[in-house]
């Protein structure tokens, strides 16, 4: 395999996890800047634990120990783990479709509804055809996402008030907990698919380059929301709201950055989804029933998905994973 690959391979799960929740600085604001600055230190350890577990997924997949993560044993009875998983993916999905839906409306005159119905039509060419084109556009597109988040920043400096927040380590760290475990959770079945197509050395890299990364990005933004709070704290998609205040056209840019983190997260969830129904419906049937399902799920909204339903998920996570890393130590 060419070198690079292990650099499309991190993107493609930086991708899968930079959503509408990230990418809009939503989910930065509700698990790590509304605690104060402590809340840099779990940003490291998020990326910390988003290394390991990621690198965990990806071993157990290629040795061909997927089954360790999708069973397990209770008083003598095995249960199946997959639904669960496929509810937390159902979730994400919600997430998605809400955020694209608040992202229409906000930014093009009311227009989420056709935004989302765009994104259904697209969603549904793209699994048709499968997402091996997925791993080279993010290659490209992925950088220039983050970078993009990376300028909003850099221009937002100075233009508003410095707010000095109290700090509250213990739930900045039980909320940086649960943050990662509700992604790593909807990441895991997309990790256990793609895993087996991958070297050793190769996932041993893209483990580092994709929680290098997402740890930088995670401190950047959360560093300028600590300190311009109540300038963010009421917004639902705060990265759109400051590249909105710094030029129209600039805002519309961000607003289409921030729509390929929804829909490059959209896509991996939608897949794993899809992946699982096909056993019982064809792949048209399957992706129909993903992307109908998911869509319903978001009427919920964009707020409530995040802050309460991801919130569950984590707490799911943290059992998840435990699990997981204990069944393979026991292996």
């Amino acid at each position: 395999m060419k070198k690079s690959n292990s650099f499309k391979l991190s993107f493609l799960i930086v991708g899968a996890f930079i959503g509408g929740g990230f990418a809009s600085g939503k989910e930065i604001m509700v698990y790590f800047s509304q605690f104060g600055y402590v809340s840099l230190l779990f940003c490291v350890l998020s990326g910390l634990i988003f290394y390991y577990l990621v690198k965990t997924f990806l071993f157990i997949s290629y040795n061909n120990k997927a089954n360790l993560c999708y069973s397990i044993n209770i008083f003598k009875k095995n249960i199946n783990l997959k639904p669960i998983l496929m509810f937390c993916n159902f979730v994400i999905v919600a997430g998605m479709f809400a955020g694209i839906s608040e992202l229409g409306n906000v930014n093009f005159n009311n227009l989420g509804i056709y935004l989302v119905i765009f994104t259904i039509a697209l969603t549904f060419f793209v699994l048709i055809k499968g997402l091996k084109s997925l791993e080279y556009v993010n290659f490209i597109l992925i950088p220039i996402m983050l970078l993009s988040l990376i300028l909003v920043i850099v221009f937002s400096i100075g233009k508003y008030n410095f707010v000095l927040i109290k700090n509250n380590a213990i739930l900045s760290f039980f909320n940086s907990v649960v943050y990662m475990m509700f992604n790593v959770l909807a990441l895991c079945t997309f990790l256990l698919e793609i895993g087996k197509h991958y070297s050793k050395k190769q996932i041993k890299k893209c483990s580092v380059i994709s929680s290098i990364t997402l740890t930088l990005i995670l401190l950047i933004i959360n560093i300028f929301f600590v300190t311009y709070y109540t300038t963010v704290k009421n917004q639902n998609l705060p990265i759109v709201f400051l590249a909105n205040n710094i030029s129209k056209a600039f805002g519309i840019f961000i607003t289409i950055m921030v729509y390929v983190g929804m829909l490059t997260t959209l896509l991996s969830c939608s897949y794993t989804i899809k992946q699982y129904i096909n056993k019982r419906f064809n792949n048209a049937i399957s992706i129909l029933i993903t992307l109908v399902v998911g869509v319903t799920i978001s009427l919920i909204g964009f707020e409530k998905i995040i802050s309460k339903l991801y919130t569950l998920l984590g707490i799911i996570g943290i059992f998840f994973c435990v699990y997981v890393i204990c069944a393979k130590l026991n292996k």
